[in-house]
C-alpha cells in the first residue's frame, strides 16, 4: 500500500496535478462521494493540505473517533486522518521530501499531522460524506500490527532520529490495548471549525 501511494503521488506530480485523490479497497461508501465539493474547498482555503471523509459509527478504525461523522454535513478541522480514502497535496508532501518507502504506508498519516503545523497547513474531515472501514483480517491483526509496526519504527527512526517525534504516544505492541484507548488522542476531540 505505501508503495501504490507514492507511485499515486509520483503520477500526480508527472502529469501536473496539485492533488491526488486516494482510495484504498478496504472502504464501502455509504454515500455518492462528489470530489467536486473537495475541489472548491481546497481552491478556497489553499492552506487544507488533506480532504478526508467521515466514518461511520461501526467502522473499524474505532482508534480514530475524531473521524466519525458527526451528522452535520460540514467540513471539520481535525488533527490527523488516515488517507484511506482523501484528497492530498502533493506539493505539501514534496516539501517534507514526500513518505519514506514502506510496504504499508503506516504512519504516512501521521507525517502529514507532523508536518501540517509545522507549515501552517490544515487537516480537514468533510462529514457530506461518509464511509465505512471493513477490516477483513480479524484473525491476524496482532501480527499484522507488530510487523507494520516495527516498519514505521524503522522508517521514521531513520528521518527523524526517532519515530516519537512524529507519533505524540509511546506505541507498544499490544494491538488490543491501543484499539481500546481510543483516548490515545482525546485531548484534539473536542475541536471544530466550520470552514464553510
Amino acid at each position: 500500500m505505501g508503495g501504490g501511494i507514492k507511485d499515486c503521488i509520483s503520477l500526480a506530480n508527472q502529469n501536473g496535478c496539485r492533488y491526488v485523490l486516494l482510495i484504498t479497497n478496504d472502504i464501502h461508501f455509504q454515500n455518492k462521494l462528489d470530489i467536486t465539493h473537495f475541489e472548491d474547498l481546497l481552491k478556497e482555503y489553499p492552506d487544507i493540505v488533506q480532504v478526508g471523509v467521515s466514518l461511520t459509527k461501526n467502522s473499524d478504525k474505532r482508534y480514530y473517533p475524531w473521524m466519525i461523522n458527526q451528522g452535520n454535513k460540514e467540513n471539520r478541522l481535525v488533527h490527523r486522518s488516515d488517507i484511506f480514502c482523501c484528497v492530498l497535496d502533493t506539493q505539501f508532501i514534496d516539501e517534507f521530501g514526500s513518505f519514506p518507502d514502506s510496504l504499508s504506508g503506516w504512519g504516512y498519516d501521521w507525517e502529514v499531522r507532523y508536518q501540517a503545523p509545522l507549515q501552517n497547513k490544515k487537516i480537514v474531515i468533510c462529514d457530506l460524506f461518509t464511509i465505512k472501514h471493513v477490516n477483513e483480517k480479524k484473525n491476524s491483526d496482532q501480527e499484522i500490527w507488530n510487523t507494520k509496526l516495527a516498519e514505521l519504527r524503522k522508517a521514521y527512526d531513520q528521518r527523524y532520529g526517532s519515530h516519537q517525534r512524529i507519533t505524540p504516544f509511546c506505541l507498544n505492541q499490544n494491538y488490543k490495548s491501543f484499539s481500546q484507548r481510543a483516548g490515545c488522542d482525546k485531548h484534539f476531540i473536542g475541536i471544530k471549525i466550520i470552514l464553510l
